[in-house]
């Protein structure tokens, strides 16, 4: 028995309408998966095109930094200008370099100006991810890891470390210390 064009077109439609949501729906929970991901992490998402300079910075992104979400213009110069000053030349090397390069993911720990004015230490990682049809990088993407307590920790350390030397600079008397720390 033939088709007649009318139930064709619909027989095809109402498949492709099927592919369709099936293919919504494996997206949605993409999506909802990196969401939650993202959440749980607590890392802030980043998604930079190099050319026209516009950045997505994730809600978590501003929230970290202290800032309601989307406060600040999604650009790379809001990016740059909370960069530390002191970090600035060699985090935008790093990045520099990896975009001429493509080397392997690059990461840098870096400050970002808070809006209390505070500075907060992160991780940023990222990757270039697409190219144009000259082989120029068009998309970078990544994350930044609020490293704010690892860095203290670090300080405490060092202090302490710093500490204990100077008791043994100065001691009279000298000091054993076995090879499993005990005195």
């Amino acid at each position: 028995m033939e088709r007649t064009p009318e139930e064709t077109y619909k027989i095809y439609s109402e498949r492709l309408v099927q592919k369709l949501e099936k293919k919504m729906h494996t997206l949605t929970k993409s999506d909802e998966r990196l969401k939650l991901a993202l959440e749980a992490s607590s890392d802030g998402l980043w998604d930079w095109n190099v050319q026209t300079g516009k950045v997505y910075f994730s809600p978590r992104y501003y929230t970290m930094l202290g800032f309601d979400p989307y406060e600040l213009p999604q650009s790379y110069e809001t990016w740059a200008a909370l960069l530390h000053p002191e970090d600035r030349e060699a985090v935008e090397k790093k990045i520099l370099d990896h975009i001429e390069r493509e080397s392997v993911p690059f990461e840098h720990e870096f400050r970002l100006k808070m809006k209390s004015g505070e500075w907060k230490w992160v991780l940023g990682k990222g990757k270039v991810f697409s190219h144009d049809e000259q082989g120029r990088p068009i998309r970078v993407v990544g994350t930044h890891t609020d490293i704010s307590k690892l860095k203290e920790t670090e300080l405490l350390l060092r202090e302490s470390e710093e500490r204990y030397r100077n008791i043994i600079d100065v001691s009279p008397i000298g000091i054993a210390v076995h090879v499993d720390g005990k005195l």
